[in-house]
């Protein structure tokens, strides 16, 4: 199967630290080079289907949120060895469900926000009207003498 997009370009990533040794060297996919049909640069995505459960595969970032280019490209299994820390792959209905918390997290804090602004407009609106009450008693109290 031929690679859409070109073939394999690899950089050396190495420890530089106290503890460098020849196990901290590792390949590394260089995917800055890796970009789409769009000329955007593809994103890593992870199938979840039955046939492919953990294979992961490069496509457009607009993949699934309306108009894309249908770029397509497995990841190879090797090119991403010794990355394991970098944190766990998730699904499009994974990253979906993320959103949708995310979403409904930051209307809550919108509408706790506007709240306490309009809490605070109150107490600015009865602070004005205490100073002006005042402000015209004193004006009828001076002018009286």
């Amino acid at each position: 199967m031929g690679s859409v997009g070109g073939g394999r370009s690899r950089q050396v990533s190495q420890s530089h630290g106290s503890h460098a040794s020849s196990s901290s060297l590792r390949w590394r996919r260089k995917n800055s080079d890796l970009v789409c049909f769009c000329e955007l640069k593809t994103v890593i995505k992870k199938p979840g289907t039955r046939e492919n459960p953990d294979r992961l595969f490069y496509a457009c970032p607009r993949y699934r949120k309306g108009s894309h280019c249908n770029y397509f490209r497995w990841a190879e299994d090797d090119e991403y060895e010794g990355l394991e820390h970098l944190g766990e792959v998730k699904t499009d209905a994974q990253m979906e469900s993320d959103a949708a918390l995310l979403n409904h997290n930051i209307s809550w804090r919108m509408m706790t926000l506007e709240a306490e602004v309009k809490a605070l407009r109150m107490q600015l609106y009865f602070g004005l009207i205490v100073v002006i009450v005042i402000f015209m008693i004193m004006c009828m109290f001076f002018s009286g003498k």
